[in-house]
């Protein structure tokens, strides 16, 4: 008998029309009003948590569970981890004393490699659950700067002990984990620039031509539950038959507001 066939990670899902409908009126509003700039020049937003963020024009309700273990998912396919870099986040959610925020879901929805969004399926978004310490490892793709955007992950978190807040964020990746290269971020120009949300990153392999990957600082080997992490994940990618390794990995830590 064969090997057996590792269940498809991502699986490919279409948008249904009244979800998509609901979307485009959804996500006018939540422009227009939520996340209008003037909500942040007049301390409306970002004064309760300074991990608060906008939403943004493309958060898509009803996205799939993409849990593939307890603190464990995977938000790219196969075929989106070949073509572009894979990248593995750590994310704790913890609450503003430091204490994890056990079983929180999360949604969460991004670019891929080259900036761009999807909208007709549910590529690239997914939920996913943080274990009994409030910790999640998500395996991703790299996503890709747009619009003067730095690269970036959204993150709507659901405490699910009713005794936090719900929560928008997002997750920054820079080249260089360096919060400068958000100056030119349009999403700044009314508001203080989100350093807190900068992901530490690390490339996993060595400088290639004198060239270190996005400028990041290499990984280093006494960091045991990162390399732990991201030899599990290797392992993973070669089952699934993937051809690609993981480029880079980081780790995150948000905070949210007790009621």
């Amino acid at each position: 008998m064969g090997r057996p066939t590792a269940p498809e990670w991502a699986a490919h899902k279409s948008v249904g029309i009244f979800t998509w409908l609901w979307f485009v009126f959804r996500s006018t509003i939540i422009m227009l009003v939520v996340d209008n700039p003037l909500s942040w020049k007049l301390g409306f937003r970002g004064a309760v948590n300074k991990f608060d963020d906008i939403e943004g024009p493309y958060f898509v309700q009803g996205a799939p569970v993409r849990q593939v273990g307890d603190g464990q998912a995977v938000l790219a396919s196969k075929e989106l981890l070949d073509k572009f870099d894979p990248f593995l986040i750590v994310l704790e959610v913890k609450d503003t004393k430091g204490e994890p925020v056990r079983h929180t879901m999360i949604d969460t929805w991004q670019a891929d490699g080259s900036g761009v969004y999807y909208f007709f399926t549910w590529t690239l978004r997914g939920k996913m659950m943080t274990d009994g310490e409030g910790r999640v490892e998500l395996l991703t793709v790299r996503p890709g700067e747009y619009l003067n955007r730095a690269c970036h992950n959204h993150l709507r978190v659901y405490p699910s002990d009713n005794a936090h807040r719900q929560m928008t964020t997002q997750m920054y990746i820079c080249d260089g984990n360096d919060p400068s290269f958000m100056n030119q971020d349009m999403a700044n120009i009314w508001r203080p620039r989100a350093d807190r949300q900068v992901v530490s990153c690390w490339a996993v392999e060595e400088s290639k031509d004198g060239k270190q990957y996005h400028n990041l600082p290499k990984l280093p080997a006494g960091d045991v539950d990162m390399v732990d992490a991201m030899n599990r994940w290797n392992a993973k990618l070669a089952d699934q038959g993937v051809e690609k390794k993981l480029m880079s990995v980081g780790r995150h830590q948000i905070q949210i507001t007790a009621y």
